[in-house]
């Protein structure tokens, strides 16, 4: 069940008092809102995002048994879908519970986000868990990183545009995100592997509100 009340997890006091730091959380909801209602534009998306982030602590207060919960999906209901698809892999990377918001017998919408919607590899990113719910990485004002342990020592990486036009090139630094050294790459919205990279990869030609989103795993020596 969704808790949408006056206690999130870490009160001790209010109508659903836990601490929600068990294994699993011993709070007595499956996931919690941790922002008010969602509006299928940037601003209220983008914003609802930030909300989760306080729960993303050591320890993390979003993890198994109870999940921060930034509202629906506006998959669909996006004006472009470079927003759709950027919407979708944030709550991917934060652990959100994914429950579509758009018109499901409007085929057209459908067969537009379905590349979204259906990606397998997004979705298992979402689905992993590793020891934490996925956090804030870096934050440069127009763009954001986050990132979320997944299997094998790897890390699923989120990087967004908040800016209202193309940014040239942005660094995914991997001290930024507990890599170092030559990892693999897999671009998860292409869903094909990448070349390797070294310490770093850099993004050129970020359009307004996309987004890129790979999965990299440390390379064996």
């Amino acid at each position: 069940n969704c808790h949408w009340g006056g206690t999130v997890p870490g009160q001790t006091t209010g109508d659903a008092p836990c601490t929600g730091t068990t294994m699993p959380s011993n709070c007595p909801y499956n996931f919690f809102r941790s922002s008010g209602d969602i509006q299928n534009n940037w601003k209220s998306m983008f914003g609802n995002l930030q909300t989760t982030r306080k729960f993303q602590g050591n320890p993390p207060l979003s993890r198994p048994g109870t999940w921060a919960y930034p509202d629906m999906l506006e998959v669909g209901r996006m004006p472009t879908f470079n927003e759709d698809r950027t919407h979708f892999g944030a709550w991917c990377i934060v652990s959100s519970p994914l429950v579509l918001g758009h018109d499901v017998n409007n085929d057209t919408t459908v067969d537009r986000i379905w590349p979204i919607i259906s990606n397998t590899e997004a979705i298992a990113v979402n689905q992993a868990w590793e020891g934490h719910p996925g956090r804030l990485a870096k934050d440069n004002g127009n763009t954001q990183i986050w990132a979320k342990a997944q299997p094998n020592g790897a890390q699923a990486v989120l990087l967004l545009s908040n800016d209202g036009s193309t940014i040239d090139s942005v660094d995914i630094n991997f001290s930024d995100i507990g890599l170092s050294g030559t990892v693999s790459v897999r671009d998860i919205w292409e869903q094909k592997d990448a070349p390797d990279a070294t310490d770093k990869i850099t993004v050129t030609g970020l359009t307004t509100h996309d987004s890129k989103f790979y999965l990299l795993t440390p390379k064996k020596e």
